[in-house]
């Protein structure tokens, strides 16, 4: 008996582990990440509208329990593909770069979206909340697919004005978007499933 107990727990042990194995999953609009929970709205939705346009209720996204990601989220977004993103808060230069993968930056900008493609350049801009509200800006986070490197840039004094330009509240730029996010029901195996394996393992 105890040891018909035993493979049923290592049965069940196998299939929650799976659970907690980190995936992304394509929606179309929205990708889940399965690790942390969150649904992150399509960068291409948001092209070309201000951070106060959206918190003014553009599009009706906040509305939708979308809010502004922080810098932590979009690190943890971006180490989804297990890329060591552990200096990832340290990024304090609009041109930080080589945290990913090639493939990696690839797979995230088109589920993503590509805010910003042309001969040169193909890749994911958007706004995020960097904290600096209070000063009137925000902050700039990007992918950038052809050179698989990143950005993340909390704007304060005295950053370049290139940056100040593109994360001022009020400025909207045609090749960046926002970076919204939401909590997701996280799909997970059925309960029926997962105990019929287990009884077919004991039989």
């Amino acid at each position: 008996m105890s040891k018909l107990i035993g493979r049923l727990l290592v049965v069940l042990a196998f299939g929650w582990s799976g659970m907690a194995t980190s995936a992304l999953i394509d929606n179309g609009d929205t990708t889940i990440d399965t690790n942390t929970g969150l649904e992150w709205l399509d960068l291409t939705l948001t092209k070309n509208q201000s951070y106060n346009s959206i918190l003014g209720g553009y599009g009706g996204y906040l509305a939708d329990g979308y809010i502004y990601a922080t810098s932590s989220q979009l690190c943890g977004i971006w180490g989804s593909l297990g890329d060591d993103v552990s200096n990832c808060l340290n990024l304090s230069d609009i041109n930080s770069s080589d945290l990913l993968q090639q493939a990696s930056a690839t797979t995230l900008t088109t589920l993503l979206g590509a805010t910003l493609s042309n001969r040169t350049q193909i890749g994911t801009y958007g706004m995020y909340d960097s904290g600096l509200i209070d000063s009137g800006r925000n902050g700039l986070g990007c992918i950038d697919s052809g050179s698989n490197s990143v950005c993340l840039a909390d704007v304060s004094p005295p950053k370049a004005s290139r940056a100040d330009r593109w994360t001022n509240l009020d400025y909207s730029q045609e090749s960046i978007g926002s970076w919204l996010v939401r909590s997701a029901e996280v799909p997970t195996p059925a309960t029926i499933p997962l105990l019929g394996i287990a009884l077919a393992a004991l039989g």
